[in-house]
C-alpha cells in the first residue's frame, strides 16, 4: 500500500487508484520526489508518473519513512533543498 501526504493532500492506496505508482521489486529503481511551488512530483527511473498540487503547506520535512513487505532494499537516499543544496544523504555504506 501506497501512502503519502503533500500538503493538506493526503494519498492513501486503499481509497485512491495509486497504480500508476507501481515498480517490480525484482529490479532496482530510481525513485524521485520532487516538490516545486506547491506541486509534487514523483518520478521512477526519470519518468513522472504521479503528481499533484496543494495549497497548504505541513512545513518543513521532519522525517522520511520506506515501509515494506520485504521484497525493497534501499541502497541510497538524499535530501536537497529548493536550491539543490543537499541536506542529507545517507549511501548506506559501512
Amino acid at each position: 500500500m501506497i501512502n503519502g501526504q503533500y500538503g493538506e493532500v493526503k494519498l492513501n492506496g486503499r481509497t485512491s487508484n495509486l497504480s500508476a505508482i507501481a515498480i517490480n521489486p525484482n529490479e532496482w529503481n530510481d525513485i524521485e520526489v520532487a516538490v516545486i511551488n506547491k506541486k509534487a512530483h514523483i518520478k521512477f527511473n526519470g519518468k513522472e508518473v504521479f503528481s499533484c498540487s496543494y495549497h497548504k503547506s505541513s512545513g518543513l520535512i521532519t522525517g522520511l519513512g520506506i515501509i515494506s513487505n520485504g521484497l525493497v532494499q534501499v541502497d541510497y537516499t538524499a535530501l536537497s533543498d529548493g536550491n539543490g543544496k543537499m541536506v542529507y544523504k545517507n549511501d548506506f555504506d559501512k
